[in-house]
């Protein structure tokens, strides 16, 4: 179970959640949609994200490209700004994300007290005010972001610049267009050769729409309260 929080962003309607394994993630009003699992936000990004996603390349790179769609509370970034800092991997993090949080939301994100109290705080902060539409903005020696205000559909890529997409949107069945198989052919041509995407999506309209552009689609085993996820390798 879950217990929502005061603090609120009225503007947005948005407000903190306590999600099942103590950490925090957003319920968005309007829409009726939560940023992260409430079966546990932090267990949820660490096992799609940083185990299925970073931790899988980390043995054979040294340094990572990484695109990140919906940026959010920040938490998929922070995670893996840990990871590169405890495993000495150069980072070039980006990331798009159209609704930013509101100071009073991301001061709130309990994140640094189950990953580093003090380090993580000031990185989570440093992301957070980080200008958007800039070059990269070093948060540490091994973590650079650059972050893009700006839908995915407003985006355009580099070829062949990156080597780990995270995708998470909010659900297909709430944003089908940013689930299309066209969105995933515009990334595609930004992938290096063996590059990887992960996502807690596994519908097939997502399946379907990574097999039609190349990806070579593999179901795992989702995090608490999913069945599954997929990790898609592009070649």
């Amino acid at each position: 179970m879950f217990s929502r929080e005061e603090k609120s962003d009225n503007h947005n309607s948005r407000c903190l959640v306590v999600t099942d394994d103590g950490s925090h993630t957003i319920f968005h009003h309007e829409s009726g949609q939560h940023y992260h699992s409430t079966h546990g936000a932090l267990q949820e990004s660490r096992h799609v994200y940083l185990e299925a996603g970073f931790n899988y390349l980390a043995d054979r790179f040294d340094y990572i490209t990484i695109f990140e769609m919906g940026f959010g509370t920040g938490l998929n970034a922070l995670l893996i700004a840990s990871e590169a800092w405890n495993k000495k991997i150069r980072v070039v993090y980006s990331t798009c994300e159209l609704y930013p949080l509101e100071q009073d939301i991301y001061k709130e994100l309990n994140y640094p007290q189950f990953i580093d109290p003090l380090q993580a705080s000031e990185w989570l902060t440093k992301m957070h005010e980080t200008p958007w539409d800039e070059q990269a903005h070093r948060i540490h020696p091994y973590f650079s972001i650059i972050k893009h205000h700006r839908s995915i559909e407003q985006m355009s890529f580099k070829e062949e610049t990156i080597r780990l997409i995270f995708f998470d949107a909010f659900a297909p069945s709430f944003q089908p267009a940013q689930w299309s198989e066209e969105i995933f052919g515009k990334i595609r041509h930004a992938l290096l050769p063996g590059s990887v995407l992960v996502t807690f999506a596994t519908s097939g309209t997502v399946k379907n729409g990574l097999r039609k552009n190349g990806f070579d689609v593999t179901r795992l085993k989702g995090p608490k309260g999913k069945h599954e996820m997929l990790r898609a390798t592009y070649y």
